[in-house]
């Protein structure tokens, strides 16, 4: 249920009052958007799941034609002309993973800020991973869709183990990129 997930939005939000410690901001501003993140994508599934699930067929669509050609997208369906289909489900949407992986990038680059020179501008590089994200896994469903031997390695199989490290990989690789050009930014005269 959404319920948890709202209770560790409000905990966090109260406590966001009480305190004026810019390290546990930080941490209650996490706990907050972690919480607010479940909710919104639970209701999203529910309100728009369709709209949405057609839309990442729509990009993988765009995105395949450079190594799937023959790949179609109508509606929630992707399916390889003549061939094999995939019919999308929440649990495949790119919104399912794009939060998870900006919220694991947002928690590593302030676990590797350096205190002196935190870094601005993180989210540019929330963008980067949420761009990122929606082009892997759109990449992944194209692939899904064009038989049924690497719909199964990649949905069940060692390709979903493979496709998953992939794109913790780069969340966790923007984070320290975002984190090492904070540590080497130049400091701008006053």
């Amino acid at each position: 249920g959404l319920w948890p997930w709202l209770c560790l939005a409000a905990f966090a939000g109260v406590f966001l009052t009480k305190t004026n410690q810019r390290e546990v901001h930080q941490a209650l501003y996490l706990l907050l958007a972690i919480g607010i993140h479940e909710t919104v994508v639970t209701l999203c599934g529910e309100v728009f799941g369709d709209a949405l699930l057609s839309l990442d067929a729509s990009i993988a669509q765009f995105l395949a034609h450079w190594f799937v050609p023959e790949l179609l997208a109508s509606g929630t369906t992707l399916q390889v002309t003549g061939g094999h289909s995939v019919v999308l489900v929440w649990g495949c949407s790119s919104l399912s993973y794009v939060g998870d992986m900006m919220l694991l990038c947002w928690a590593l680059a302030l676990l590797l800020r350096d205190k002196e020179n935190p870094g601005r501008g993180l989210w540019k590089w929330l963008a980067l991973v949420a761009t990122i994200t929606v082009a892997l896994n759109a990449a992944r469903l194209a692939l899904m869709a064009t038989t049924p031997a690497i719909y199964h390695f990649l949905h069940d199989g060692s390709g979903a183990v493979i496709f998953r490290v992939i794109i913790l990989t780069g969340a966790v690789s923007v984070a320290w990129l975002q984190s090492n050009h904070a540590i080497h930014k130049p400091l701008r005269a006053v």
